[in-house]
């Protein structure tokens, strides 16, 4: 009877063992996480960089008209294209005619002034040369006057002397002089006289450098007087600005398209002043254009000078491909951006439209490149999880091992390691529906 019991115990025993197994393997199923992996494949790593920009004109041509105009009606929108001769817009007919009169009053008003510039000039001038008559006059005159001073006292002292000289005589001769004048009387005459006769040089001296000096200074040139060149001067602006509404004036205030081309800046609006900067602006279709963007400083290592590009519109998908960065430098108000120019032959994208541009720049071929998914990090720095087979008492289970790796290249899909990072054959964890760590069980995700 016991030996009949034994085989069904057994049997009963291992159908329990496998229950239990069975139950064993389903809560692990449940507690292990689930993975994704990937084995290292060669490749290459892709950067792409695409940019937001517009079509612009290589050359754009200023329409100016005059100033403190009125703007009564605008023809045209931006973007739009036109032919030369085409109306851009039209100014207030009243506000002009009112200018041109005003104009007119400031021609006359500085006409007046210039004539009368002229006529104070030419006053001036006849002051100045009668002056400088009269002063001749008096020179002469004063030279008259003091040589007849110098020849009266000249001939004083003459007399003087001589008067001296037959006192000598008469002394010598033991007569008694006439007169009855002493030695000393007559010493003294002609001291005199020769005194009147040398205040009369020096009398002339000065009068005469006195009244020579007067010419001098009659004859000094008037202080630069430019009146009658800076009344000339806002009399031929004053000229030119009428002349030039009243040409606007004879066009019925329109201003035209000097040339074809395709509207890019309207600096004005209905019922606006004018002023001295451009009122539109016009692509200059025979110069091409150009397609100008900003992209993040980071991404200059990735682009350079004639790498080719492709660009599309976004809102019609138009694409043109085969282009190549024209020039490649640092924005002018902003360091951390840098400016992407892509010259374009013919503009097949319309002027004025946004663009978006795409270009890729690819590495060299590395042995080992991995989802990017696959990279993680912490203090220690970039790792991955290797997954390891081992053997227990529930059969063949999967782990995962931390593995420090180097990271030489990647973009936002692949990541290349630097060789000697991972093993052939070698598997890396992708993804996970929970989270893992160095030693965890895991399970492959069926697909």
């Amino acid at each position: 009877m016991e030996k009949k019991r034994l085989p069904k115990l057994t049997g009963f025993f291992f159908l329990a063992m496998l229950i239990c197994t069975l139950i064993s393997r389903a809560a692990s199923s449940i507690t292990v996480a689930q993975i994704t992996a990937a084995s290292p494949v060669n490749g290459m790593i892709t950067h792409k960089v695409t940019a937001e920009g517009k079509i612009q004109a290589n050359r754009e041509l200023p329409v100016f008209t005059e100033a403190e105009q009125r703007v009564e009606r605008i023809m045209v929108h931006e973007g739009e294209k036109v032919k030369a001769g085409d109306i851009l817009f039209q100014l207030d007919m009243e506000r002009l005619q009112e200018q041109i009169q005003e104009s007119r009053q400031e021609l006359s008003k500085l006409q007046l002034e210039l004539e009368a510039a002229v006529q104070n000039a030419e006053l001036a001038q006849e002051k100045k040369e009668l002056a400088r008559q009269r002063a001749q006059e008096d020179y002469e005159r004063i030279s008259e006057e003091k040589d007849q001073d110098i020849a009266w006292a000249e001939a004083e002292l003459v007399k003087a002397r001589e008067r001296l000289e037959e006192y000598y005589n008469y002394q010598e001769g033991g007569e008694a002089s006439e007169g009855g004048q002493s030695e000393d009387a007559l010493a003294d005459s002609v001291d005199a006289a020769q005194k009147t006769y040398d205040q009369a040089l020096t009398v002339r001296e000065e009068s005469l450098t006195a009244a020579k000096r007067a010419i001098e200074d009659a004859m000094m040139p008037e202080p630069a007087d430019n009146t009658q060149e800076i009344k000339q001067g806002e009399i031929a602006q004053t000229e030119e600005k009428m002349e030039k509404l009243e040409r606007l004036a004879d066009k019925n205030g329109e201003v035209a398209s000097p040339e074809e081309g395709i509207v890019t800046g309207l600096q004005i609006s209905a019922g606006q002043i004018t002023g001295q900067d451009a009122a539109v602006l016009l692509a200059d279709l025979s110069e091409g254009c150009r397609f100008v963007a900003q992209v993040d400083k980071s991404q200059g290592e990735y682009l350079q000078k004639n790498m080719e590009v492709t660009l599309e519109n976004p809102d019609t998908r138009e694409k043109e491909g085969g282009l190549a960065i024209s020039s490649l430098g640092e924005n002018a108000e902003n360091g951390e951006l840098l400016d992407v120019t892509v010259s374009l032959s013919g503009c097949t994208l319309e002027i004025g439209t946004s663009a978006r541009m795409t270009a890729e720049k690819r590495s060299s071929a590395y042995a080992f490149c991995i989802p990017v998914q696959a990279l993680g990090e912490n203090n220690s720095g970039t790792f991955v999880y290797v997954l390891e087979e081992q053997e227990n008492v529930l059969g063949r289970e999967l782990s995962v091992r931390e593995v420090k790796v180097e990271v030489e290249d990647k973009n936002d899909m692949y990541a290349a390691l630097k060789e000697g990072s991972l093993s052939e054959g070698q598997q890396v964890v992708v993804s996970s529906d929970r989270s893992i760590a160095g030693g965890s069980r895991v399970r492959l995700k069926e697909s």
